[in-house]
């Protein structure tokens, strides 16, 4: 019986390292897209481009 104790204890720790690890994974890849975005709104054409007359 102790054993089975001691692998629902390891089970619901590797769940919540799951949830930790969704976790960050969400906010690396919310880094990851507003860095892309400002780099291609540096890098993209401008709003005020000098018009040929």
């Amino acid at each position: 019986m102790r054993q089975a104790s001691k692998d629902d204890a390891f089970a619901k720790a590797m769940e919540y390292g799951l949830h930790v690890d969704g976790f960050l994974a969400a906010l690396l890849g919310g880094v990851i897209v507003r860095v892309t975005v400002l780099v291609l709104l540096a890098l993209g054409p401008s709003g005020t481009a000098a018009q040929q007359s």
